[in-house]
């Protein structure tokens, strides 16, 4: 039997009734949740994290995510089959991961660079023969600013691939100066000079302690190198006035360095 006129558009209307009812409570529930992302990403250990490009997106993320579920269900309730809107969504969600599988690897490391937080903004970190300090993290990929004061942005899945040095977050590093004695040089009154300066600076901490060593017996001496640990705040200044100072104290001693030398010789043809 035929449905009546008026019970089909009394049908029709309720469903249109239902469908932006549906509509608008999702509406209003989409901006609860952009809202209570917001609170969530301003927090200091989560903003210190991200960048303000990042939490932006996912703000919008939060808001227009349930907005689309809303949709969808206001299109079932009107009756649109729910097998075609997964079958049209699904269709469109392996297009869109094959066309950006490069960008979801990238997306997929920033996600986990969220959780686990390798390294957060103003950090310094070392990756793909990269050194800066972190500016931004985006979603596919990472800012980081140079000591030239160039920026270099770097893919975030390569970074997870090549692994993530850091130097800031312990607060402490090692200064690593290299150095040549000569064979016939004392070399442990040379040691002890120089940790006795070292154990002198304050800005050298005393745990770890500073220590001298010989890294190699190369052709024109002993390579030998000073490691005095540092706050991370004097790594610089430590790290390039020292070289002078190593030389300065050697020499005062009557312990000459020495010289890397190479022989050349010149053959003529008659």
């Amino acid at each position: 039997m035929e449905i009546p006129i008026l019970e089909f558009i009394t049908l029709y209307a309720l469903r249109i009734a239902f469908a932006i009812a549906v509509i608008v409570i999702g509406r209003f529930i989409a901006g609860r949740a952009r809202d209570f992302t917001k609170k969530f990403l301003d927090r200091p250990e989560v903003d210190e994290a991200l960048s303000n490009s990042v939490e932006s997106i996912l703000v919008r993320l939060a808001y227009y995510g349930i907005l689309v579920l809303a949709i969808v269900f206001a299109l079932a309730i009107l009756g649109v089959p729910v097998s075609a809107i997964l079958s049209v969504s699904s269709a469109a969600l392996v297009i869109l991961a094959v066309a950006l599988r490069e960008s979801l690897a990238n997306f997929a490391a920033a996600i986990i660079f969220m959780i686990y937080q390798p390294f957060r903004l103003g950090e310094e970190i070392e990756t793909l023969g990269r050194r800066g300090i972190v500016k931004e993290m985006q979603l596919f990929s990472t800012v980081i600013r140079q000591p030239d004061r160039s920026l270099a942005i770097l893919p975030n899945g390569d970074m997870q691939k090549d692994g993530i040095l850091n130097y800031t977050r312990l607060g402490i590093s090692r200064v690593d100066l290299g150095f040549m004695l000569k064979y016939e040089a004392d070399v442990e009154k040379a040691r002890q000079i120089i940790i006795e300066g070292m154990t002198g600076d304050p800005r050298v901490l005393e745990e770890p302690p500073p220590a001298v060593v010989v890294m190699n017996m190369g052709v024109n001496g002993l390579e030998m190198q000073a490691r005095p640990f540092v706050r991370y705040e004097d790594y610089d200044p430590v790290q390039f006035g020292y070289r002078q100072w190593i030389t300065e104290r050697l020499n005062a001693a009557g312990i000459e360095p020495a010289v890397s030398q190479q022989d050349v010789q010149v053959h003529s043809e008659k």
